[in-house]
């Protein structure tokens, strides 16, 4: 036989009442204990009976409030249920929403090629990522075919290596096109030139001047990796 839910409140009510009672006669008897030991210890005499007394109701009171707050509240992990008036426990969707908004710009996925398209409806063109690569990596690379003047190359199609002529003869065409190419990112490796080095700077300077040609003017970005170049 299935038991309503009016008359399981009817069972359990007494029980609820008799949990705050109970939390008032102990707090109020564990409170004069606790009263005429702290007087004995640190006065070595006895509180007036009416200061005793005022004390252990307000410690009784205290303790059925906190225990009444508990039961009538529905339990949970927070005073008063878990929509109580302390930090509770919350519903599990709402730690699912919380987790994902405080993830950190390292932990969610970058996907350059997404950045690219959004930009471009955006009416901004993506930036040219050019890799400005040392004698050493060109070595690994090139092998028997090396040549000093081939170390840029672009992010986008890392197989080929490009003279500087080359490197700008992209940037310019990127600029006639809509929306024109307003930014250049360079990226320095650990054995890559210093960017002091004219190797650098010839591809640097000649980005910033750029801009007589109604494209409005270029935004030099530099992005140093920890790391060798591959």
């Amino acid at each position: 036989m299935m038991t309503t839910l009016p008359a399981l409140l009817a069972v359990d009510m007494p029980v609820k009442v008799l949990a705050v009672v109970g939390a008032f006669a102990v707090g109020g008897f564990l409170s004069g204990w606790l009263i005429a030991l702290v007087g004995k210890v640190m006065f070595n005499q006895r509180l007036p009976s009416w200061a005793t007394w005022g004390l252990r109701t307000m410690s009784g009171l205290l303790c059925g409030w906190l225990v009444a707050l508990y039961v009538f509240g529905g339990g949970g992990s927070g005073i008063g249920g878990p929509g109580g008036s302390s930090t509770g426990g919350g519903t599990g969707s709402d730690k699912q929403a919380a987790s994902k908004d405080n993830k950190t710009d390292k932990e969610r996925p970058k996907d350059d090629k997404a950045d690219r398209k959004t930009a471009d409806k955006e009416g901004e063109s993506a930036p040219v990522e050019v890799e400005v690569l040392g004698n050493d990596a060109l070595k690994k690379l090139a092998k028997d075919k090396f040549d000093p003047e081939q170390r840029y190359r672009l992010v986008q199609d890392p197989g080929k290596l490009l003279t500087l002529k080359e490197v700008q003869e992209i940037i310019l065409a990127r600029r006639k096109q809509k929306p024109p190419l307003r930014e250049l990112v360079i990226v320095i490796y650990r054995d890559s030139p210093a960017r002091d080095k004219h190797q650098v700077t010839a591809l640097s300077r000649w980005a910033e001047e750029l801009g007589s040609e109604g494209a409005g003017r270029m935004k030099v970005t530099f992005v140093d990796k920890d790391e060798y170049a591959r």
